[in-house]
């Protein structure tokens, strides 16, 4: 799954996205991403969900003959309008663009439901991705700090402390461009790195 502003590396190995992959790269021309609604990501052509959302590949690599590693970034969601499979099994699809959608204030009586999100730059580590902020926000009148957790990458392991703070101030910087404030609800599934979604599903036990 791909949400817009999101990140999604990908080992592409069969033919079929090969040759796509091959003509995104030669035209700059993004790929569609849906999630699977029946079948498989290999083998046959899956039956896949009516939206999804637009990647474009940023990086590449092949490591080796027959193998390429990309990077994409999520762009604008689509609806299809009208899919076939070719011979190759690679389907292709008239599509819609659908229109962005813009953020909704938050309500004061909701403010302390939401959790401050800010995205990371487009390159390195989470690129592109949202996680929390890493500049200090507040002046917690009481913070507790919670179990430890670790999360292994392919080359390192990355230890995180994290600590539940209780708002007492906010600063004017919470508002800045590139930060989002959301519920846990949409944090959850907003387009964020597996240790932070993990924590954002410890967060409400631990309130």
């Amino acid at each position: 799954m791909l949400f817009p502003g999101g990140r999604l590396p990908l080992r592409i190995f069969e033919q079929r996205y090969l040759e796509m992959a091959k003509a995104c790269l030669r035209d700059n021309s993004p790929f569609g991403v849906c999630l699977i609604r029946e079948g498989a990501e290999v083998g046959a052509a899956a039956t896949p969900a009516q939206v999804g959302t637009l990647a474009r590949i940023s990086a590449w690599d092949m490591p080796q003959l027959g193998l390429l590693q990309v990077t994409a970034l999520g762009e604008r969601r689509f609806r299809i309008l009208e899919r076939r499979v070719l011979p190759d099994g690679l389907a292709r699809a008239s599509v819609e663009l659908l229109p962005e959608e813009a953020d909704s204030p938050i309500p004061a009586n909701c403010a302390i439901c939401v959790r401050l999100l800010e995205r990371r730059p487009g390159m390195g580590l989470w690129g592109g991705l949202w996680t929390f902020p890493e500049t200090r926000l507040y002046r917690p009148t009481r913070s507790r700090t919670l179990a430890p957790m670790e999360h292994g990458f392919t080359h390192f392991r990355l230890h995180i402390q994290p600590v539940l703070c209780e708002v007492g101030k906010t600063d004017p910087r919470a508002e800045a461009p590139g930060r989002l404030w959301l519920d846990v609800a949409e944090a959850a599934s907003a387009a964020v790195p597996a240790p932070v979604r993990t924590l954002l599903a410890r967060l409400p036990a631990a309130r």
